[in-house]
């Protein structure tokens, strides 16, 4: 996940966060709105100095508009090409919390330079035209009235004017004023003022220790009784009272035990709107960090937590907030981003601006990271975004390793490159082996993985990969993992059997992001227009998700666990709300489950699965101090859609005596053991009884096999492979396609040692004319090879792998392979075999509307029309259950159709894919998803190749897509299954 960035770059204003590093937001920010929106009395209110500054002005015109900076002023330069209807009136909009009650009157600076003269000058506000003075070219200062009856419904000013002739315009604002009557305002015309913007706490966030006073400063008194009230996770009033002189002295509350909470505001004379959420969790200084530990979090920090100008709350950078929540939470390990081309924008000049900001930040905090190393810059050539360069991928990735050696202690190469069209999977291989051979070359200490693999199981892009030598080079086998809990088994051992493949059985499993679904998408509306935010209920979803989501995969023989994600991050169009934290930055509910988790768990030993009833899960841990720790719930939907999450009652023998009970926030309680037995009550949200003894595991944890790493292979020897144009790239990367033999290929032989290499190099699966017998490659030097590739398939086939290989000094080195599949065999007519695709009662409607499926006789195709509810999560993906065994997959290369889609197209595609299902549960299922290009209002050939696993398990097919309309429509025609060797 997280492709693109938001607030990462070079430029640094490194001393913001300073100020701002234990403050719930900015304050001074804090103090100024304070100061105003809590005032009775009509005043000036402190947003109209917003208005002179071009980030808050959004552009509004006819024509072309550009809003910039001009010291105090905001210039408005528009251009217009042609006569017409000439206008441009750029919008200012209030923020939630702002309110114009009780203002009259609007005045500002103003001037312009329109050489084609100006028709009209209005500032537009609540949808009334309010003329003012044409202005001239030196600065003068105008006004206009407001209404006072509309002024409190004002929610944006538009200043403009209307050009009477094409050309370019220029107009400057400044000095802003708004002129309010002093006169008392109702409270009830004020917007509520979110409780997140009134009060600060000194530590970020609100997550206070256990052994620090949970205290709030309100900024300020308010007129009126100003009352809090304090409640727990469920709702229960832990503490309530009037705030001390009405918010002019800070509130200390009663001494709270580890919990999420929430704190609500009342006033009889200001609304106050939702209550701010904060916690108190175990005091992560009083722990040895553990620098192995299981539990992680991704970040993504570098590319995520940069100042954003539209959040309202917190409009600064977070970088200092963020890397002090993870050590609050107790993490000792997190996952950031490392943008190649913005750390070395030329060849040799390194600015690491932000990445080195926020590895300061955490290092400071005794905090490790894992990094992935990503977007490369252009003068490396990249072919789509893979680099061509190898020399300068193993001299940069040298650098870098070593000049953040002892913070960065983990690098990954590139980022979930099977997701989508990155480049050809064999680039992606010899820029692997560049990258660890460079980053060992720093220390040989530090660990190397894989780019992560995401899609599940692995499909022909990773197979690609492997086979091209990528294991020899890696510490860990990299994955991410967005499944069900129940399909957890099943993900790792299919994860397992396709690494053994490869000879990578007993290599330790990484799971750099591992996320959930079982939200859905989020319900409630938030302050940024186009984003969704999560109910409470989904809240409380997630934060159930995180640690058995943590337990599962450890006990499952997984190594490390990054959770995804810390920070804010939308997508599915603003639908899907991830982190951790609010775009506010306060903590949600799942912040604190997993501090809880680190705090309970986090330096013990698992000794694997006990499970004390039927429905009751149960891992136990030793502790360092000996004693033990059974983490506990009752199964609910989150594990299976078979649980109901009751709760169950359970008995455990244990020496009579007072034991510790901490709830999934920590919260603590005492339980007693009673002639030798301790009763028990499962929920669904997990608890921690520590202080335990004599337990016996279950089924023990699996114990870590090392990783079989023969030295067999001159691993500085790199082979990279360069197909000429006659190949063409399959968009999955995992193949090409042969269109004239023979082909031509370059073949590049990296060396990249401080000594010469003599050796040879052979090609399986095809002839090589212009393979030298024998070449000699210089220290950290490339020799390159043109060659013309005729391939050798089979009889009756259609694939075969070009493998490159050879032996140097007497040694072999790692193979390189480019996976050739003549698509064009494929689609020859009568080729394959036609499952019973036109008869609509073979397919089973699957989609998330209304689904309709027919035959057309026009179009000679299966219609497939579904019409989806309002702001419903869009996928159709009908099913076609295979007759066997006379449809088996079993030899199949791949599937052929035709598609198309009606002219509903137009409003997009967000994914198309071909779904091999290996059972025949409508819509669940575990599948193997193969991506095919968007489709189109023209009839279009599709080829899918099932490369990197056996069809023949496959009892199940779904053509389908996630449109983005609410009436949708797609034809497919002349289904066939393509076999060969």
């Amino acid at each position: 996940m997280v492709d693109s960035q938001e607030g990462a770059g070079n430029g640094s204003q490194h001393g913001r966060m300073r100020s701002m590093r234990h403050f719930l937001i900015g304050a001074g920010f804090f103090a100024v709105l304070c100061a105003v929106v809590l005032r009775v009395p009509a005043a000036e209110p402190e947003w109209a100095g917003r208005m002179n500054r071009a980030e808050n002005w959004t552009r509004n015109a006819s024509g072309e508009l550009n809003i910039v900076q001009e010291n105090g002023a905001v210039r408005f330069e528009a251009f217009f090409a042609e006569a017409g209807d000439l206008w441009f009136y750029p919008v200012f909009a209030l923020r939630q919390f702002d309110s114009a009650a009780g203002c009259t009157e609007l005045s500002f600076e103003v001037k312009a330079d329109c050489p084609g003269g100006i028709r009209h000058a209005f500032v537009i506000a609540g949808g009334r035209y309010l003329a003012y003075p044409v202005p001239g070219p030196e600065w003068r200062r105008v006004s206009v009235k407001l209404d006072p009856a509309d002024a409190a419904t004002l929610r944006t000013f538009s200043v403009g004017l209307n050009p009477e002739n094409p050309g370019k315009t220029t107009l400057r604002v400044r000095g802003f004023r708004l002129v309010a009557d002093g006169g008392p305002v109702d409270p009830s015309l004020l917007p509520p003022l979110p409780v997140v913007m009134a009060v600060k706490s000194k530590p970020v966030s609100g997550v206070f220790y256990d052994t620090e006073p949970v205290r709030f400063e309100f900024g300020g008194s308010i007129a009126g009784n100003l009352r809090y009230r304090v409640a727990d996770w469920t709702g229960e009033t832990v503490s309530a009272g009037a705030w001390p002189e009405n918010g002019g002295r800070q509130l200390t509350l009663p001494e709270l035990p580890r919990g999420y909470y929430t704190l609500a505001l009342e006033s009889d004379s200001r609304k106050f709107g939702e209550p701010m959420s904060f916690a108190v969790v175990a005091d992560a200084s009083t722990r040895k960090p553990n620098p192995e530990s299981f539990f992680a979090v991704d970040t993504a920090q570098s590319w995520l937590s940069g100042a954003k100008k539209w959040n309202e709350r917190f409009p600064g950078e977070q970088y200092g907030a963020v890397s002090e929540l993870c050590r609050r939470a107790g993490f000792s390990v997190v996952r950031d981003r490392f943008g190649w081309k913005h750390v070395e924008p030329e060849r040799g000049v390194f600015d690491p601006g932000v990445y080195e900001r926020n590895a300061a930040l955490l290092e400071e905090r005794g905090i490790r990271i894992c990094t992935i190393f990503d977007m490369a810059p252009a003068w490396t050539k990249p072919t789509d975004d893979f680099p061509n360069d190898l020399a300068a991928v193993y001299e940069s990735s040298k650098r870098l390793a070593g000049q953040y050696r002892g913070r960065i202690f983990a690098w990954e190469f590139f980022n979930e490159p099977d997701n989508a069209f990155h480049g050809p999977a064999w680039l992606l291989a010899a820029g692997t082996k560049a990258f660890s051979l460079g980053v060992k070359a720093a220390d040989p200490a530090l660990r190397v993985l894989n780019s992560s693999f995401c899609v599940s199981p692995l499909q022909h892009f990773a197979h690609t990969a492997l086979k091209s030598g990528i294991g020899e080079y890696i510490d860990a086998f990299n994955y991410h993992v967005y499944s069900s809990l129940s399909d957890y088994p099943w993900t790792i051992s299919r994860l397992r059997s396709e690494m053994a493949k490869h000879g990578l059985g007993h290599m330790p499993v990484w799971l750099t992001e591992n996320g959930t679904n079982v939200d859905g998408n989020a319900a409630c509306r938030s302050y940024r227009p186009g984003t969704m935010v999560h109910s409470f209920r989904q809240e409380l979803q997630v934060a159930e998700f995180v640690p058995k989501s943590q337990l599962l995969m450890q006990s499952l023989g997984v190594e490390r666990d990054f959770f995804f994600v810390m920070t804010p991050y939308w997508e599915n169009e603003g639908k899907k709300d991830w982190g951790l934290l609010r775009m506010d930055l306060t903590v949600k509910p799942a912040y604190v489950a997993f501090a809880a988790l680190n705090a309970e768990l986090g330096n013990a030993r698992l000794l694997g699965t006990l499970e004390p009833a039927e429905n009751v899960c149960g891992y136990l841990y030793a502790q360092p101090d000996g004693t033990q720790t059974l983490a506990f719930w009752s199964k609910s939907g989150i594990d299976g859609r078979e649980f109901d999450g009751k709760e169950r009652k359970f008995r455990l023998k244990q020496p009579d005596g007072s034991y510790r009970l901490s709830g999934i926030f920590g919260t603590p309680s005492r339980v007693r053991s009673e002639n030798g037995s301790l009763e028990l009550t499962a929920t669904r949200y997990p608890a921690y009884l520590g202080g335990l003894s004599g337990l016996s595991a279950t089924v023990p944890v699996p114990a870590a096999a090392a990783p079989e790493r023969p030295d067999q292979y001159d691993l500085s020897i790199v082979l990279k492979p360069v197909p000429g144009e006659e190949f063409k790239v399959a968009r999955s990367g995992a193949y090409a396609d042969l269109t004239a033999i023979p082909g031509k290929l370059t073949l590049e032989v990296y060396n990249f040692s401080a000594e010469p290499k003599s050796g040879f190099v052979t090609m399986r699966g095809g002839r090589a004319a212009g393979l030298p017998e024998k070449l000699t490659v210089g220290p950290f030097s490339k020799v390159e090879i043109p060659l013309e590739v005729t391939p050798e398939i089979p009889a009756g086939g259609c694939q075969v792998d070009l493998a490159f290989s050879g032996r140097f000094g007497g040694r072999e080195i790692t193979p390189a392979v480019v996976p050739l599949i003549q698509t064009g065999a494929m689609l020859a007519e009568n080729v394959g075999r036609e499952p019973e695709w036109r008869s609509p009662a073979r397919w089973r409607a699957n989609s998330s509307g209304e689904m309709e499926i027919s035959f057309d006789e026009k179009e000679q195709a299966l219609k497939l029309k579904t019409v989806f509810a309002p702001g419903t999560d869009r996928w159709i993906y009908p099913e076609y259950l295979l007759d066997l065994p006379g449809e088996s997959l079993a030899g199949a290369v791949g599937i052929t159709f035709e598609i198309k889609a009606g002219p509903e197209i137009r409003h997009g595609i967000a994914y198309t894919a071909l779904m091999a299902v290996l059972d025949t549960v409508q819509e669940h299922g575990k599948a193997f998803w193969m991506r095919f290009p968007a489709v189109s209002d023209k009839w279009e050939k599709r080829i899918v190749i099932f490369g990197g696993f056996d069809p023949a398990g496959v009892r199940m097919l779904r053509i389908g897509m996630n449109p983005k309309c609410d009436d949708f429509t797609y034809y497919i025609r002349n289904v066939r299954v393509v076999y060969g060797k």
